[in-house]
């Protein structure tokens, strides 16, 4: 089997993991106790950003070409995902990424997986811990658990926006609207297609 090359570089540093890992595994630890017996959904959840990268183009199996940068790329739009392991996975297009939008993406994870409790890792972005995202999961019966600061890397989430990015480089042309909906369209096949190698190494550790 292939060994994944960016779970190496982001995961298997030694001199940083350790606490990180051991923090984590215990707060997803007591996550499970604190439901007991109930049926649980664990959710990866994370944003991601399309920006205009004026200072590099791509071209399909060559290398990265970098090219004069007369301005400041800047951000087009946004991505909020949920790898949902054991329930329906969700991916929402966004043109910002402010506490009303991740409530909206909260709404739409919970209407998605109706039935069970929710045990959602997340990083502590402050739209994460904003008021009206934690009232409404403690009314929802989702448990947040937040990441460690500066632990990307715990998060096989990270996984997805990779192979999304590298994908969307090949329709550069596209409008904004265009990539949006193409965007939207990978995410979901690739969620659905590879949760199980995204998540291989992340499942053996944690769960």
């Amino acid at each position: 089997m292939v060994k994944n090359p960016l779970w190496q570089t982001l995961c298997i540093n030694r001199e940083t993991i350790p606490n990180s890992f051991i923090r984590i595994k215990k707060k997803l630890d007591n996550a499970l106790e604190k439901v007991g017996k109930a049926e649980v959904i664990i959710g990866l959840l994370d944003e991601s950003s399309v920006a205009d990268c004026t200072g590099k183009s791509r071209v399909i199996n060559t290398k990265k070409i970098k090219t004069l940068n007369t301005y400041r790329s800047k951000r087009l739009f946004s991505y909020f995902g949920c790898l949902c392991l054991g329930g329906k996975s969700v991916v929402k297009v966004a043109e910002k990424c402010k506490k009303e939008d991740c409530l909206k993406f909260f709404k739409e994870i919970k209407q998605a997986n109706p039935e069970k409790i929710l045990i959602i890792i997340l990083d502590n972005a402050k739209i994460h811990k904003a008021k009206i995202v934690q009232d409404f999961c403690q009314n929802n019966q989702i448990i947040l658990v937040y990441l460690p600061s500066y632990s990307p890397n715990l998060n096989p989430i990270e996984f997805m926006w990779k192979d999304l990015k590298k994908r969307l480089s090949e329709y550069y042309q596209e409008n904004v609207e265009n990539l949006k909906r193409i965007g939207q369209l990978i995410s979901e096949e690739l969620l659905e297609s590879r949760q199980l190698s995204y998540t291989a190494k992340w499942r053996e550790k944690f769960l």
